[in-house]
């Protein structure tokens, strides 16, 4: 039996994550939802109008940010753009510009 199917999440809706020790270099594309606890370097753009991004507290992403959905809880420097929701928590360091639309 497929583990997505088995624990309840539909493949285009699966969750995909960068842990806390893991260091991504390039363009980085996503579908659903992308958490980032380790370091990215590069730009982030998320492919369906339904997806979202998560920075961890941990999380660090040198490079501009794409997506519907953005919560930020670690660090970027870089721009965000954010074709719905924002979120900064108390916790989240940002050098660079956010575009949002409301």
């Amino acid at each position: 039996m497929d583990l997505m199917k088995r624990v309840g999440l539909d493949r285009e809706e699966s969750v995909s994550l960068i842990a806390e020790n893991c260091h991504v270099q390039g363009e980085l594309r996503f579908s659903a939802e992308l958490i980032i606890n380790g370091r990215v370097s590069g730009v982030v753009t998320a492919d369906t109008s339904g997806s979202g991004l998560n920075v961890g507290t941990k999380g660090e992403v040198v490079g501009n940010l794409y997506a519907p959905s953005i919560i930020i809880s670690g660090q970027v420097k870089g721009d965000i753009y954010a074709f719905g929701h924002i979120e900064l928590t108390n916790t989240a360091r940002v050098s660079g510009n956010l575009f949002y639309q409301s």
